[in-house]
């Protein structure tokens, strides 16, 4: 199983969390932690998730209750989709991807 990495990094108003790994059940409690310190100090954000190798609903479900958090306190989210072939044809395939 590969380990998931979890980067904060603020930029001009901007801040950006970079995932890269996996993104599952056996890191959800990391991601969520890494998810709620940005909440603390919320402002436009971007999940930059181009290096996940695989996710599950999980993660997927606490990326978009992330989403929907700044999207009520009228922030702006953007996020960039894993390169991975097979994570982006089941989140396709799943529908996600036009929610993202």
């Amino acid at each position: 199983m590969a380990r998931v990495k979890l980067k904060v990094s603020h930029d001009n108003q901007i801040i950006t969390l970079r995932a890269s790994g996996d993104l599952n059940v056996q890191h959800a409690q990391q991601l969520k932690a890494k998810l709620l310190e940005i909440l603390e100090t919320p402002a436009e954000t971007h999940l930059a998730l181009e290096g996940v190798t695989s996710i599950d609903t999980a993660a997927i479900q606490l990326i978009f209750l992330f989403r929907k958090a700044l999207t009520n306190q009228n922030y702006i989210s953007r996020i960039t989709l894993p390169e991975s072939p097979a994570v982006q044809s089941l989140l396709e395939k799943t529908g996600v991807t036009k929610f993202l």
